[in-house]
């Protein structure tokens, strides 16, 4: 289940399937922080005690051998297009499937599957994780549509960042890669939202901004504890949904309102369960995922 984008760390995790010692008694439950602890996984890595936002529960991925700076060597999608960094457009007269992007800047751009753009013929999904090279040459994207009932350009032909799908759309996209799965995923998410089945999935997604700014704001508090977080294991309402680990510290601290976001927009589950996971679960789950 791992992606690699390139040779370093850059996985993409969406399951709900392990459990481990969840809801067993002595567990914590949600509202009450567990005590502190961290726990190995592999080499490099640690799992850190959540942070607790509602029935979402965050913990920190620590790469306990991080080099610490200031600046990436590499942009996320979000921050290059807002910057002006990249340029996002159609191929030529509109292809579903594809997309052209030119990176117009002097360090590599990081494309995540799940990344959405909003714009041109139809909003897109980016269907494979890439690291986009800084040479001024238009690259071809592979993508799918998530917006069914439109192929039009109102937009002139640009698009914006978006944010990023959540880790249920995001796995059909990535291991169904195939646009009617994907159109009827997004037709499901937005019936269960009560929006167009034909619409955009952007027109269904249902994101509390005030969660959001505290889970973004209580996760950047953990920073100033240890800044070698590299990542999040992410746990909702009894269930783990994924978790997300990049090569460095610095670029996971800037892609990390996209990451919160996505898994913020995971539609509701229903669980047996209102405990909130042990240290060693997470470390487990991250484990058992990377198959080390």
């Amino acid at each position: 289940m791992v992606r690699v984008g390139w040779a370093v760390m850059a996985l993409v995790f969406g399951t709900s399937a392990f459990a481990g010692d969840w809801g067993k008694d002595g567990a914590s439950s949600w509202g009450k922080g567990p005590s502190a602890e961290q726990v190995p996984v592999g080499k490099r890595l640690s799992v850190a005690e959540p942070v607790v936002v509602g029935d979402l529960a965050l913990y920190p991925v620590i790469d306990r051998d991080a080099r610490l700076s200031e600046r990436s060597d590499v942009v996320p999608l979000a921050t290059a297009m807002a910057t002006g960094q990249v340029e996002v457009r159609e191929t030529g007269n509109g292809v579903v499937s594809q997309l052209v992007m030119v990176n117009h800047g002097d360090v590599p751009v990081m494309v995540r599957a799940g990344d959405l753009v909003h714009g041109g013929m139809q909003d897109r999904v980016v269907q494979r994780t890439a690291l986009v090279a800084a040479t001024g040459v238009p690259v071809r994207l592979p993508v799918q549509c998530v917006e069914r009932g439109r192929w039009t350009d109102p937009h002139g032909g640009t698009f914006a960042y978006a944010g990023r799908v959540d880790p249920v759309l995001r796995e059909v996209v990535t291991r169904a890669a195939s646009q009617d799965a994907t159109w009827d995923a997004v037709a499901r998410a937005n019936a269960a939202r009560g929006a167009d089945p034909y619409g955009s999935w952007l027109s269904g997604r249902r994101l509390d901004g005030a969660q959001l700014a505290r889970a973004e704001r209580d996760l950047r508090e953990r920073f100033e504890d240890d800044k070698r977080v590299v990542g999040v294991i992410v746990a909702r309402g009894g269930r783990f949904t994924g978790a997300e680990v990049y090569p460095d510290p610095t670029l996971f601290a800037s892609d990390r309102i996209a990451v919160l976001g996505s898994h913020l927009s995971t539609p509701s589950m229903a669980v047996a369960s209102d405990r909130i996971p042990s240290v060693s679960d997470a470390a487990a789950f991250l484990d058992l995922e990377q198959g080390w």
